[in-house]
């Protein structure tokens, strides 16, 4: 997964087809409810119930690793997809992957030029408020305990005690 996030998309799909061969199994278009996104009523239905629904790309790609008209048409896509699915478009923005490697100044400028008025990263260091479109935060885990440390700010307060940047 490491080495997947590194290298360009189209490599990336490459390297998952030749995979599958090799294990002879078969990439679903469509996938099993098991691993299935929301629906789109179940979108509308959190957006009508106050929830912000944030765009975030069409296919989840590493936005820096992607050639111009296919960032125009992740970004552009997935803002048009809200808006028609949902009724208002998008006002802020989540890096895919989140990390320093898959985003970058123009791709900032290009998300801004889309109408977003803020955008995450997912992951953290001193800068957390400097730039709008480069707010930190933590990335999501299964780990409850780490969960606690994060929402009760011990992950911050342990980066300023040790003097990290990046923890």
């Amino acid at each position: 997964i490491n080495h997947l996030l590194i290298i360009n998309d189209e490599e990336k799909h490459d390297w998952i087809n030749q995979l599958a061969i090799k294990q002879n199994v078969s990439i679903p278009d469509i996938p099993s409810d098991e691993f299935s996104a929301v629906s789109w009523e179940q979108v509308k239905e959190m957006s009508a119930n106050d929830i912000e629904i944030g765009a975030h790309s069409r296919t989840h790609p590493s936005l820096a690793k992607v050639n111009d008209e296919l960032l125009h048409d992740e970004l552009k896509g997935c803002m048009d997809d809200i808006e028609e699915k949902v009724g208002s478009a998008p006002t802020s923005f989540c890096y895919p992957n989140g990390q320093p490697g898959d985003y970058n100044e123009a791709i900032k400028s290009h998300v801004k030029d889309m109408g977003c008025l803020g955008a995450v990263t997912a992951f953290y260091d001193r800068e957390l408020y400097t730039d709008v479109f480069e707010l930190r935060r933590f990335k999501a885990c299964e780990d409850w305990a780490q969960f606690i440390k994060v929402v009760n700010g011990i992950e911050v307060l342990t980066a300023k005690w040790l003097d990290e940047d990046n923890i």
